[in-house]
């Protein structure tokens, strides 16, 4: 059986999902009224790397050895070091809500719905709430793709060697 879809009729019981640690969005909390609060969370705590880093890379996480090369090659072409690099789960890619707290230039490699201001094409680089955004094809493709390698260069010079 591939579905729950599939089984749905042999389970009379209500069934829950528990997210697994560190994908909870939310937390619920009593105040003092003992009224349930909702607290979002920080942002923040899903960055890793280097927090004060100038540009914040969101990708698939943990980046393989092969991926990592390829992105220390792609920063050091624009002359940003990888340890300048802050990185966020492109899964939490929604969580940009709060635009202040992140760094000036954001690069997206991969597909994400959760950002409803991008616009619908990649390599292009835009401003929003004074950042600086750049959508890339994934590091699976960039990897495999010198059409994308050369559409990502020529972006990546706009934006940082122009």
């Amino acid at each position: 059986m591939d579905s729950i879809e599939e089984i749905r009729h042999l389970i009379t019981e209500d069934i829950y999902i528990i997210p697994e640690a560190g994908d909870l969005k939310y937390e619920i909390a009593i105040d003092d009224r003992n009224e349930n609060v909702v607290n979002e969370p920080d942002p923040k705590e899903y960055i890793s790397g280097n927090t004060s880093g100038h540009v914040l890379i969101i990708a698939e996480l943990p980046l393989s050895e092969v991926h990592s090369t390829l992105l220390s090659k792609i920063m050091a072409a624009v002359k940003i070091s990888f340890d300048d690099l802050a990185f966020m789960k492109l899964s939490k890619a929604g969580l940009l809500g709060e635009l202040d707290q992140f760094p000036k230039y954001i690069l997206l490699f991969g597909d994400t719905n959760a950002l409803d201001f991008l616009p619908p094409s990649k390599y292009e680089a835009f401003e929003f709430k004074s950042k600086t955004f750049l959508q890339s094809a994934s590091l699976d493709v960039l990897e495999n793709s010198v059409v994308d390698k050369k559409k990502l260069w020529s972006a990546l010079q706009t934006i940082f060697l122009a």
